[in-house]
């Protein structure tokens, strides 16, 4: 099934904080966030419950507007040749919470590190569209063969393997934020904790009391710091979204993303301006093991990929909206052409349901032979 949305759940958008004059109300967002973080570094996070919170603390080359739509971020423009392979960015004038300026060395730097094979960062593939970024992560080139110049200070070219209209959309994934290279050399791993944080995002993490929350603030030195609302953000780790529910329900969090599809019935009875969806990209599906019958034996996948019912788990299980899925790319996404998909897509149910029992015949299965597994 295509997961269509993470369904968030929004009440009175934040809360403020007890002060002699409403003027000078700090604004609190309290975030339910599905998960404990793993790490505050773009370079060990794999979550999106960890990419909430580092995507509100760096900034890469393009950030998001309203609708996701990649817009300047630590970049403020950007020309790309006329063969598509060469991109130059010229970064914004824009300063570390440190007070010292962001430069292209510090995308350079963090590139290389996250490349580096001793970095063993699960997402280094998400810059394998980089000249010999690949052959830097196994191991065949020493990570300055990396197609990412600093040209000065301001001006950084990156070298393709090929054509990526895509390449905008990359730039807003955490593996491609800045990191604050004096910093990160002269505390290594640590330079991720609270304590030692450097953002050029709008805020700054104050606090992380492990497996209660992570606190943070606005970082006065954004570019934009005069357009940031929200003074503080609190993330809670609501791996139990049932109790997360009551939590919301009590005022104690005010967003909640995702929420229990078992309250789903209830929650469009009972607060159905809380509810607020919207299209996510990603795909779930079963894999099979292929060297374990009877997997092994295609006959068998192919019926079991005929007969299990998208439409049924999506309209009565999941009850989000989402589309059946009959294609690994998701639609929505940007510069895909489409056209991928299953191609039993457009037979009915019952010519799906037919032609599976034939092929469960075929492999031996029948009346007196049932199919039996563990899922």
């Amino acid at each position: 099934m295509l997961r269509r949305a993470i369904a968030a759940l929004l009440l009175a958008a934040c809360a403020l904080a007890a002060t002699p004059s409403a003027a000078l109300a700090e604004t609190i967002l309290n975030r339910g966030n599905a998960g404990e973080p793993g790490s505050l570094d773009p370079h060990f996070i794999s979550g999106t419950w960890e990419a909430n919170i580092v995507g509100d603390i760096l900034m890469g080359l393009a950030t998001e507007d309203p609708a996701a739509r990649p817009i300047p971020g630590a970049a403020e423009r950007w020309e790309v040749s006329a063969d598509g392979k060469t991109w130059t960015f010229h970064i914004r004038n824009h300063l570390w919470s440190d007070g010292t300026p962001v430069t292209a060395q510090d995308f350079v730097f963090a590139w290389q590190r996250l490349l580096n094979p001793k970095t063993a960062a699960v997402y280094a593939y998400a810059m394998y569209v980089v000249k010999n970024a690949q052959a830097i992560a196994s191991g065949k080139l020493p990570v300055s063969a990396l197609g990412a110049h600093a040209m000065d200070d301001r001006t950084l070219v990156v070298e393709l393997e090929h054509p990526a209209p895509y390449l905008l959309e990359l730039a807003m994934h955490q593996t491609w934020f800045p990191l604050p290279r004096r910093v990160v050399q002269a505390k290594g791993n640590q330079w991720a904790r609270p304590a030692n944080y450097v953002s050029n995002g709008p805020y700054l993490p104050l606090e992380w009391v492990t497996n209660d929350h992570v606190t943070l603030v606005k970082n006065p030195r954004f570019y934009d710091a005069a357009h940031v609302r929200i003074d503080r953000v609190v993330y809670y780790p609501t791996n139990d979204a049932e109790a997360a529910l009551k939590r919301m329900r009590a005022g104690e969090l005010d967003v909640l993303d995702p929420f229990a599809a078992s309250q789903i019935r209830w929650l469009r009875a009972n607060m159905p301006r809380a509810i607020q969806t919207g299209p996510y990209l990603a795909v779930a599906y079963v894999a099979f093991n292929l060297h374990r019958k009877p997997f092994d034996d295609a006959r068998v996948r192919e019926a079991i990929n005929l007969a299990y019912n998208r439409e049924a788990v999506v309209s009565k299980i999941l009850q989000l909206d989402e589309p059946p899925a009959y294609s690994i790319v998701p639609p929505n996404v940007a510069n895909y052409p489409g056209g991928a998909a299953i191609p039993f897509r457009a037979l009915g149910y019952p010519a799906r349901l037919a032609r599976a029992q034939m092929l469960m015949v075929a492999a031996g299965y029948g009346a007196n032979k049932r199919l039996r597994t563990t899922y």
